[in-house]
């Protein structure tokens, strides 16, 4: 997703950086369609900043664009291929194919191939011996026609060039990304990245700038690198885009009562699992999140989060006696650390819990207060392990019974004073205080919850109904074998109610 500038930008006909998207974020505007690829780390291990295509059928395709038809061209991209064909060839890039225009293929010697038909007629050649791609290895390539020569660079170095004369021919067929449009074949298996065209030949010197640029990571200021708020889902909210995915969890009530805003773990097959990424392994690290226990474990220990685990990094486990313990691993070695006495979780009590790493200490907070500190010097270590929420996503097990809400990691130290100010913050309801009304059903059709806190429920085979009025499918109607269920909620558990409802025997 990383754009050097200052590259003649005003030729840069095609631009896919795929930064969360297979849009063209050049002037051209000339957006690709997505058709069974998924979106992967990028050379830096940033989430979803590249597309990864499974060599059977996943593609992208932009439409035919007047201004990809110049009469000399510059292709740049990244690619990191999960294999090389046994036999045949597969395409990265197409755009006319050797018919009309130009292709990129990789055929099973491993040498990416620049294929052109020009005026002067069709020509081929491949990037030459030594410049073979390694599959699970990012490399930088780009192919120019200059008028004279086809040029090939590889990591910002000549590779190959030979002399083919002419403009390039026009084409009416779509730009393919990972499979030949032409013949709907020839699919791509790995992944590609910063697919950049040009309508004029890049000099050597541009090429070199935009390798060299393209090369460096970014600078990732103080940030939250996850946000999970599981507001019925399990999308990651920080701007990283590092979704998530349940497995065998429920959506819950939050700790105010709001319905769909929590997510439940059964602690025998719950899990929550998102991939690994670059901004998620920083030195230092912030980790907070409500938890609310259902059931301790009656010996050894469950998983509340895990990222590499005691063997890489870092997890949060809770054994038996309740009090939640931080295993750190950095470059001083590994160490753990329980809340201290006094700072046990309670069964069904919602609790805020933020644990940091700052480089010379490992701290615990509960409700906002600091309850245990531990030396603990040097930087974390990196995992190439997912996230993992409720259990142990290196072993398996370890699962955890209860309710998850708002996990956030943050790439620095938070202060105490900041950690108070997170836990006052998260504690203060977001709703409207003098709206009494904690549940309404008013059964119009579905058992939604009306009320602020959406704690909708599920009907459990109720027919609808008509009303005191006469109305259709405005009340429900039961027979004694059936029912509406709502789960509970701290909204409903108010010290003094007040219920009211219509009823019909």
């Amino acid at each position: 997703m990383f754009f050097a500038a200052g590259l003649n930008a005003q030729t840069m006909v095609a631009n896919y950086s795929f930064g969360g998207h297979a849009n063209d974020e050049s002037a051209t505007a000339n957006h690709a369609s997505v058709h069974g690829v998924l979106l992967a780390p990028d050379r830096f291990g940033w989430a979803n900043n590249a597309f990864s295509f499974d060599g059977v059928q996943g593609y992208l395709e932009a439409p035919n664009h007047a201004a990809l038809n110049s009469d000399y061209t510059t292709v740049a991209f990244w690619i990191n291929a999960n294999e090389i064909p046994v036999t045949g060839e597969v395409y990265p890039l197409s755009f006319g194919g050797w018919q009309d225009r130009w292709k990129i293929s990789l055929p099973n010697h491993g040498k990416l191939i620049w294929t052109t038909n020009n005026t002067s007629g069709i020509s081929d050649m491949d990037t030459g011996d030594g410049n073979e791609l390694t599959p699970g290895i990012w490399t930088h390539v780009v192919m120019v026609h200059d008028g004279t020569k086809d040029l090939i660079y590889v990591n910002g170095v000549l590779a190959n060039e030979k002399d083919v004369e002419g403009t390039m021919n026009s084409t009416d067929k779509p730009l393919g990304i990972g499979y030949n449009p032409i013949d709907s074949d020839n699919f791509f298996n790995g992944f590609l990245d910063e697919v950049q065209i040009y309508d004029y030949a890049l000099s050597a010197g541009e090429i070199e700038t935009l390798f060299n640029t393209q090369s460096v990571e970014p600078v990732l200021p103080n940030a939250i690198v996850a946000d999970y708020s599981f507001s019925g889902d399990g999308r990651d909210g920080s701007g990283f885009g590092n979704h998530g995915l349940g497995t065998d969890v429920a959506n819950a009530t939050d700790r105010f009562g709001y319905g769909n805003s929590a997510m439940s773990f059964n602690g025998t097959s719950s899990t929550f699992e998102a991939p690994n990424s670059a901004q998620l392994n920083s030195d230092y690290v912030s980790i907070g999140f409500w938890v609310k226990v259902n059931a301790l474990p009656a010996s050894g220990e469950v998983y509340l989060m895990s990222h590499g685990g005691w063997q890489d990094r870092f997890k949060i486990s809770l054994p038996s006696h309740g009090k939640p313990v931080f295993t750190t691993n950095a470059t001083s070695g590994i160490s753990d650390m329980d809340s201290g006495d006094g700072n046990a979780l309670v069964e069904g009590v919602w609790t805020h819990v933020a644990m940091i790493h700052d480089g010379t200490k490992d701290r615990i907070y509960i409700n906002g207060a600091l309850a245990n500190e531990k030396d603990v010097e040097g930087t974390l270590n990196p995992t190439e392990h997912p996230l993992g929420v409720g259990f142990n996503p290196i072993d398996g097990g370890n699962y955890f019974d209860g309710v998850f809400d708002e996990v956030q990691i943050i790439n620095y130290a938070l202060s105490d004073l900041e950690v108070a100010a997170a836990f006052a913050i998260q504690s203060t309801f977001p709703g409207d205080p003098d709206d009494n009304l904690v549940a309404e059903y008013l059964f119009s059709g579905d058992a939604n919850d009306g009320s602020q806190f959406g704690n909708h429920a599920i009907n459990n085979g109720a027919a609808p109904a008509m009303d005191r009025f006469g109305l259709a499918s405005n009340a429900m109607e039961f027979t004694g074998a059936e029912g509406v269920m709502a789960v509970n909620s701290t909204a409903l558990n108010s010290d003094n109610t007040t219920i009211s409802f219509w009823i019909n025997v």
